[in-house]
């Protein structure tokens, strides 16, 4: 028979052990949780449209402009049998990544930093039955380019061609479409943290060129470019393809970008 004040100190260093296994416990759940990231994505406020926009190719030993939308890429003779056959134009857009409906700015934050965010919509294809390569489908889907401040700002001074990185490059969930630029926050947020890590998403580049066109000075551009991806990169042929807009036009973004 246990005497009671042996009882006593029995049951006072059992709960003594209790409540440590419980504090050890707590703490080691508290240190193994991961911290949400903080994004936030603000309204789009729209540059410029693709019906707006002239694109330059130059094929065949002559000029020709579209709206929009530039011949290039591997699927650049569908474009010439669209154009022959008269196809609706989003067909045409979709067989290239240099093509966009609109483009505009949308500030962010992002663990407390201050982004820019440069919004595309874009016309995207794909085949119903890829393996046979039949039934075309295309739609349009949203982009965006998140950029530092510094970077960005280096659109102020910009003195011929220069080439901008983004921070990350995202595309929004087609699920998600009805969110539009918002559908890019789960990339934006996967690939953030990787920035400065050995493993990256897919890296891009964005190139403009000050030019004049004989009697203005211009503005000309590329939709931005993969960089990084799975197998070899293949870069517009930049003097020979490209979208232009005006100064004046190509200042109402720097407007919007110093906001």
């Amino acid at each position: 028979m246990v005497k009671p004040r042996i009882y006593k100190k029995m049951r006072k260093a059992l709960l003594v052990l209790v409540i440590g296994m419980c504090l050890t416990t707590n703490l080691h759940s508290q240190s193994r949780e991961t911290p949400q990231e903080t994004l936030e994505i603000g309204e789009f406020t729209s540059w410029v449209k693709g019906d707006d926009v002239s694109g330059w190719d130059f094929h065949n030993e002559k000029w020709k402009s579209r709206k929009g939308y530039l011949r290039v890429g591997d699927d650049a003779a569908f474009i010439d049998i669209n154009e022959k056959y008269d196809k609706p134009i989003g067909e045409s857009k979709s067989r290239t990544d240099q093509n966009f409906d609109e483009i505009g700015v949308l500030s962010m934050v992002y663990e407390g930093n201050n982004y820019i965010g440069l919004g595309i919509e874009k016309q995207s294809g794909r085949y119903r039955y890829p393996a046979i390569k039949e039934d075309w489908i295309y739609d349009n889907v949203y982009y965006v380019f998140v950029f530092s401040k510094e970077e960005i700002n280096k659109l102020n001074t910009i003195d011929g061609t220069i080439e901008l990185k983004p921070t990350v490059g995202a595309i929004g969930k087609r699920l998600e479409k009805e969110k539009k630029y918002q559908s890019c926050s789960g990339d934006i947020k996967y690939c953030m943290p990787l920035v400065d890590g050995e493993l990256t998403c897919t890296q891009y580049k964005l190139v403009i060129n000050k030019t004049t066109d004989g009697d203005n000075d211009v503005i000309r551009f590329l939709i931005p470019q993969k960089v990084r991806d799975y197998g070899k990169p293949n870069f517009v042929d930049f003097p020979n393809h490209y979208f232009e807009v005006s100064l004046v036009k190509f200042n109402e973004l720097l407007e919007l970008i110093n906001e």
